[in-house]
This record gives C-alpha cells, sequence and structure tokens, in this order.
C-alpha cells in the first residue's frame, strides 16, 4: 500500500501558526534560504523535510538550526493545524464541498458563551484554499479575543489602582 504524503500549510499560514504559539519540532519545515522572495525576512523559504535539511547540512542549515536569526518554522499538515487549533483553542473547522470546484468553510466554538458558528459565504477554488481562509479567520477571531482579554485586564489593573489611591487619601 502507498503511503500518502500530507499537504502541508502555506509558509503564510506557518508563520501565523508560529505567531500564535504553534511551532512544533515536527518532521515539515519552512527554512529560510538567501535569494529573496520575502524581503521582510530577507530570504526566501525553501521546503525541505527534517530528513533532506540534515542530509544536506550545509554551512548555512548548521547556523541556522533551530536557533539564529531565522530559525526554521513548523510546516504542519492541514490535519495537525485543525487538530491545534480545535484542542487549544475550541474552534471546530469544516470544509464542504459546494459545487465543482468551489469550497466553503464553517467554524464552530464549543465554548457557551460564544456559541460562534461562522459560515463561509465565499466560494474558494480547492479545499485547501478554503482551509487557508478558515485558518486566517479563525486565528484573527483568537488573536481578538486576546486582545480583548488583554484591554480588560488593564482596565481592572487600573480600576484596583484607582480605588487604592482613593483609599490612601481617605
Amino acid at each position: 500500500m502507498n503511503e500518502v504524503d500530507e499537504k502541508v500549510v502555506s509558509f503564510e499560514i506557518a508563520k501565523l501558526l508560529k505567531k500564535m504559539g504553534y511551532d512544533e519540532r515536527i518532521r515539515e519545515h519552512w527554512l529560510y534560504t538567501s535569494g529573496g522572495k520575502y524581503p521582510s525576512h530577507h530570504g526566501a523559504c525553501v521546503h525541505l523535510s527534517n530528513t533532506e535539511w540534515k542530509e544536506k547540512l550545509n554551512e548555512f542549515a548548521k547556523a541556522q538550526l533551530f536557533s539564529g536569526k531565522y530559525p526554521p518554522i513548523s510546516a504542519p499538515s492541514y490535519g495537525m493545524v485543525i487538530d491545534w487549533i480545535y484542542q487549544k483553542y475550541g474552534y471546530f473547522i469544516e470544509v464542504m464541498m459546494v459545487g465543482k470546484d468551489k469550497f466553503r468553510y464553517g467554524i464552530a466554538s464549543n465554548a457557551i458563551e460564544y456559541g460562534l458558528r461562522f459560515s463561509d459565504r465565499r466560494g474558494h477554488p480547492t479545499r485547501y484554499d478554503a482551509m487557508d481562509a478558515a485558518f486566517k479567520k479563525v486565528l484573527k477571531i483568537i488573536n481578538e479575543d486576546k486582545e480583548t482579554e488583554l484591554t480588560k485586564q488593564v482596565a481592572e489593573l487600573l480600576q484596583r489602582e484607582k480605588k487604592d489611591e482613593q483609599a490612601k487619601d481617605d
């Protein structure tokens, strides 16, 4: 039986995931190299498996071995990302085929206080495009939730400080 290779997420999604805390050392990763498609990162990225990367072990790869200015970024499969988002944040992502070469995604939250259910109305040409759009949407929601929570914490801290100052004045 032939083994099916799982498709990994794009470099753009991998960067977003890393920003949200996903950076597992897994078989696949994105590696920066010289040559510059991503000028903000001073290099292009090349998709290599850990095995291929370690076999080549050129001076650049040795210098970048999960450290340095531009460390490799994990390139998880789509399934790994769906599982991680669900396990860590409680959002379930599904992709539906709604016509020939037309896919949509749905996001559901298992958090009672949100009760979020979002369905994409836009058609995407592939299921991977639909999953990329879903990942961007759910990571934006998670990031906004974090910012809202941080804002609440700062407001509560300011309220406590104000009460403490008033208590000192009395």
